[in-house]
Order: structure tokens, then C-alpha cells, then sequence
């Protein structure tokens, strides 16, 4: 009987740390980061991954950031050996599947710059979502770091 009541005791307290925890959002994003700036430079971009942890497609439409005039979605591919740079309206990422942003491909493209992006520091950045917004973290790297 001891054994019973121990038991249904474990049961409830598991419940009610799992009420507990915090709930996994539907998109997360890791290894979020832009190369560092010179104050002649007046535009940046970061690159993440994003991981969707739900069963349904997600859209990202775009990103906020204080650091920059604007932000918009890129993507890069060659073209008879010229490189091209367009905005797109979207990334999306599969449901279960995660999408890279990387150099040389898809990133988000910070514009006007209000200060250099120095180096070992961080920054806000904002993504709007089908799932809603995003906080992310960006670590500012060394030009050239691979990630």
C-alpha cells in the first residue's frame, strides 16, 4: 500500500512540474549571428538556424532590430558567375525540419546600419512569424568566422 501511495504521490508532483516548465515555442533559433562592421559599412546580415518544433509549416516574414534603418529577407545564388542578391517575401520552414540562414544564401539583410557592429557583443533581434514573433539573440562574430 506504501508502495501505492508513493507512486500516485511521484505521478502528481511530475504533473505538476510538467505544468511547471516552460512550453516549447512552436519556432526556436540557434546559433544566431553577424559579422562585425567598420564604421565605413553601413550594412550587415545575420545568419541563424531556425527549428520548427511544430506540425505545420512555418513562415518567416520578417525581422525587427533597433541597430538598423531596415531589415529584409535575402537570398544570394550565382548567375553566369555573377553573384545576385534579391529580397524575398519569406523563408519557410517545413513542420519538424529546420532551415539554415547562412553566407552566401538566404540571411536577413540589416540596412543603414546606426553604428558599427562591434565584435563579442550581442543584439536584439525580432522575427515576425506565421507562429508570431521571435526573440533572438545575435552574437556579433569575427568576419569570415564559420559557423
Amino acid at each position: 500500500m506504501n508502495k501505492t501511495i508513493i507512486f500516485a504521490g511521484l505521478v502528481l508532483s511530475l504533473g505538476t512540474l510538467s505544468a511547471c516548465l516552460p512550453e516549447k515555442s512552436a519556432l526556436s533559433v540557434t546559433d544566431a549571428y553577424a559579422f562585425a562592421t567598420t564604421e565605413v559599412q553601413k550594412n550587415g546580415a545575420v545568419f541563424l538556424t531556425a527549428q520548427n518544433n511544430s506540425g505545420e509549416k512555418i513562415t518567416i516574414t520578417g525581422a525587427s532590430a533597433e541597430n538598423a534603418e531596415t531589415l529584409e529577407l535575402h537570398t544570394m545564388s550565382m548567375d553566369n558567375n555573377v553573384m545576385e542578391m534579391r529580397k524575398v517575401e519569406s523563408f519557410e520552414v517545413e513542420a519538424g525540419q529546420s532551415t539554415t540562414l547562412k553566407p552566401m544564401g538566404d540571411h536577413i539583410m540589416l540596412m543603414g546600419l546606426k553604428a558599427p557592429l562591434k565584435e563579442g557583443e550581442n543584439f536584439p533581434l525580432t522575427l515576425t512569424t506565421s507562429a508570431g514573433e521571435v526573440a533572438v539573440d545575435v552574437k556579433i562574430v569575427a568576419p569570415g568566422t564559420s559557423h
